[in-house]
């Protein structure tokens, strides 16, 4: 779960071996509100931007990216900066992405 501003939450699944990220955005905003949802990594200053495509699921809306360069700057620990940003009708909801090891 990460959890966003305006005391908001989402749950996010990892998939390592595809490299894939899904995101469940129903938590946090209506569907239909979303506009955009963006994964970004920070190192050394340089801002990498990762955009989720939207997708039907048999448990509704989500948002997912299949990205070994995601993945990979994810791994690299307290070194990067993961910041996940659901864009919306009524502006945007961010937050902190740590990854844990399983």
């Amino acid at each position: 779960m990460i959890t966003l501003s305006g005391d908001k939450e989402v749950e996010v699944q990892f998939t390592d071996d595809a490299d894939k990220f899904v995101i469940h955005v129903t938590d946090a905003a209506k569907p239909d509100d979303v506009t955009k949802v963006v994964m970004s990594t920070t190192i050394d200053g340089n801002v990498s931007d990762y955009s989720l495509e939207r997708a039907e699921t048999d448990d509704g809306v989500v948002y997912e990216i299949t990205s070994s360069a995601l993945v990979k700057a994810v791994k690299m620990g307290d070194v990067v900066a993961v910041r996940l940003t659901i864009s919306t009708k009524d502006g945007d909801i961010s937050g902190t992405y740590k990854h844990h090891a399983h």
